[in-house]
């Protein structure tokens, strides 16, 4: 007796069917798994909308009107209003030092609440005076994210806005605040400055070193500070411009940061002290015979990993914010941020703290360093298709140098999301038509950003649904090939021809069909990722200078622009993505070419490093942190700054004009949409074709 003469009555004819019409039997499983690949891109739009726990903003502003100063009533003092504008969203509105810009900068931003100022002429203890809040209204913190205001505002605007600043401890300024006297300072001679020498060595260098250069960073959550000053390097001092400030710091101790009065010294002999540190000055990176030596190129690495993640933009992605961009100070670096880009679907950011279970403290440094210049870890790619080549551009030791600090990162258990793909046949045909580069023309960041992580212990994963579809296409796939094996071997007994030609052709089609949605849907990129940074390093403008010291320093510019302005300026610095949003409203990511107009060129140095640190454009507008992360720049050590400026400086002009901003408006996209321009960079890739000409 046959196999099927074994098979019930009642399926004899389905099994007839199905052996007399394998075509039909294989458009139904296409159509099958062509409809749980609609369920997928489905899913994709719709998942990932709500938060696991949303971030309540805390304690950062949470309410903060856009523009900065908006909403202030119309009977407001003058100095409540400029308050608003130019001060709130580093000082917050209540001045309690926690805008919602103030997240990612270090040190973090005056609580005036406090009465109590770094840099002040008054006793410790005693609210500053009023020239002192003048005096850094005007002329700012050097080398910080405290910007000078005297181009923008009138003396009696900075006055005005030192009255407000006073009424957030109204009665500490009510007392007496009589400057301290400073008595007369002596003569220099050789031999004061070596007592003075003498007297450092005792007293000083325990903290900034024998020989003044510091010890590097000391961030700690209570002082949120880079650590003791390099006293050879003037240029990063705050508001010490001579030796009676100097005496000044020791005499009174920086009150909030963590330098001690020395009250056990006499005066003269601080005098001599001082004397001293002034003769420790070295030539500055940018003039003659200077060096770059700054907290970018500090010893020990995991030190100059805490100074890179903190000033470029790793905070951005890896920790979780919420409107209008305050970051979660207890995630830092947990991730959970998610990020949309067609044809990709919605990448989280992943924990990348030291915790073992699920973050990536069971990483190698090796695989970190990976990680980093060529985005691939142990579990996938991280390639994206857009702008893809931007990334992994890290000098080795820098690399290196952030490994080693993540490896110290305080670890997060904060599980995040796995990627939610659109489905296989949308994504490879999207990827087809877009052919020979793969960038979309939109990446849109949710918003509220995060944190999208499994819940904990949470029954079913983050994405179930997705993990459901994929589970079904596969079992309808392998059901599918199975149940055509065995007809044809059925048939095939029956006395059938087993390989017709019609058969083979299918076969092959089919799978190299399926091979070639497989290799588009898994690869994000199809050119390869050392090609395309070989490109981008090659089409990056290479400036020459006369002498070895300032080509240093614009070769150091010129990294800095690659791993932290290429992403949203591009290759020659013209800019011209547009992103836009409900809170913020519209705005083009200007250009930076060195152009008259167009571009940065009729900036002066002073509007330029305002702008990068502080956000605040030479016309006094405030630029949106979640659009240019100023937050983050202001963390640039002054050499670092000083550096990239002077490569900026050189960059070729552009004629590109940059589309005015927009308000906010109703009809704004309710995620943040960022419009990517590839126009410049298909401009140059098409003209490093052969017989093609670079602009």
């Amino acid at each position: 007796m046959s196999e099927t003469d074994t098979l019930s009555t009642e399926h004899r004819p389905l099994l007839h069917w199905l052996t007399e019409h394998p075509k039909q039997l294989l458009w139904l499983g296409l159509l099958l798994l062509l409809v749980l690949d609609l369920g997928r891109s489905i899913y994709a739009r719709l998942g990932y909308r709500t938060p696991a726990t949303p971030f309540s903003g805390a304690p950062f502003d949470s309410d903060f009107p856009w523009p900065p100063g908006s909403g202030i009533a119309p009977a407001a003092s003058s100095g409540q209003r400029l308050y608003g504008r130019f001060c709130a969203s580093c000082h917050g509105l209540t001045g309690n030092g926690l805008g919602p810009a103030a997240g990612n900068m270090t040190p973090r931003p005056r609580d005036f609440r406090l009465a109590s100022f770094k840099y002040q002429t008054t006793p410790r203890g005693v609210a500053p005076s009023d020239e002192d809040l003048r005096r850094i209204i005007s002329q700012g913190l050097q080398a910080s994210a405290m910007p000078r205001f005297d181009d923008l505002l009138s003396p009696q605007q900075i006055q005005d806005v030192a009255e407000y600043v006073k009424t957030f401890a109204a009665a500490r300024y009510r007392e007496p605040r009589t400057p301290l006297i400073i008595p007369a300072e002596p003569m220099p001679t050789p031999q004061r400055i070596a007592e003075g020498a003498t007297l450092y060595q005792a007293n000083c260098a325990v903290c900034h070193g024998q020989e003044g250069r510091g010890l590097g960073t000391r961030t700690t959550p209570e002082k949120q500070t880079w650590g003791p000053r390099d006293l050879s390097a003037p240029w990063t001092f705050r508001a010490t411009v001579s030796t009676t400030d100097l005496w000044l710091r020791m005499t009174q101790g920086i009150e909030l940061g963590g330098m001690p009065a020395a009250s056990q010294l006499p005066d003269d002999e601080r005098w001599k002290i001082a004397q001293y540190v002034s003769t420790l000055a070295r030539p500055a990176p940018w003039q003659p015979g200077g060096t770059i030596s700054g907290l970018g190129q500090q010893s020990d690495p995991a030190s100059r990993g805490e100074y890179l993640v903190k000033t470029l933009t790793c905070t951005y992605c890896h920790t979780e914010s919420v409107v209008p961009m305050n970051y979660n100070p207890d995630r830092f670096l947990a991730g959970g941020s998610a990020t949309r880009s067609y044809p990709d679907g919605t990448v989280v950011s992943p924990n990348i703290t030291a915790d073992v279970r699920t973050g990536i403290g069971g990483w190698s440094e090796r695989q970190i360093i990976t990680a980093l210049t060529e985005g691939r870890t142990p579990a996938r790619s991280l390639d994206l298709s857009f702008k893809q080549w931007f990334f992994y551009q890290f000098d080795p030791q820098d690399a290196q140098a952030i490994a080693k600090f993540l490896q110290r990162v305080p670890p997060k258990q904060h599980r995040t999301a796995p990627p939610l793909r659109y489905g296989v046949l949308e994504t490879a045909v999207s990827k087809l038509l877009r052919l020979p580069l793969i960038t979309p023309r939109e990446l849109k960041i949710p918003v509220p950003t995060g944190p999208f992580a499994e819940p904990s212990p949470g029954l079913l994963p983050y994405d179930w649904p997705q993990q459901l579809l994929c589970l079904l296409q596969l079992v309808t796939t392998v059901g599918l090939a199975s149940a055509l094996t065995l007809i044809a071997w059925w048939r095939h007994q029956r006395g059938a021809t087993l390989l017709t030609r019609r058969a083979v052709r299918t076969v092959l089609l089919l799978s190299a069909s399926a091979l070639l949605l497989g290799a588009l849907y898994k690869h994000y990129v199809l050119i390869p990722r050392a090609a395309m940074s070989r490109f981008m390093d090659e089409a990056l403008w290479k400036p020459r200078a006369e002498s070895s010291a300032s080509q240093a320093l614009l070769d150091r510019g010129r990294y800095l622009y690659r791993v932290s302005c290429m992403f949203c300026h591009q290759v020659d610095g013209a800019g011209g993505d547009r992103l836009s949003d409900p809170y913020a409203g519209g705005f083009t990511v200007r250009n930076i070419s060195s152009h008259k107009s167009l571009g940065i060129g009729g900036f002066s140095d002073q509007q330029l490093a305002r702008v990068i640190r502080s956000g605040i454009a030479p016309d006094g507008q405030q630029i949106f942190w979640g659009f240019m992360p100023w937050d983050m720049f202001s963390n640039f050590d002054e050499s670092d700054l000083r550096a990239l400026m002077a490569y900026l400086r050189t960059l070729p002009p552009i004629a590109k004009q940059a589309a005015p901003r927009e308000p906010p408006r109703v009809d704004h996209p309710p995620e943040i949409t960022w419009t990517i321009d590839m126009s410049r960079i298909l401009e140059r890739i098409s003209a490093s074709l052969p017989g093609k000409k670079a602009p």
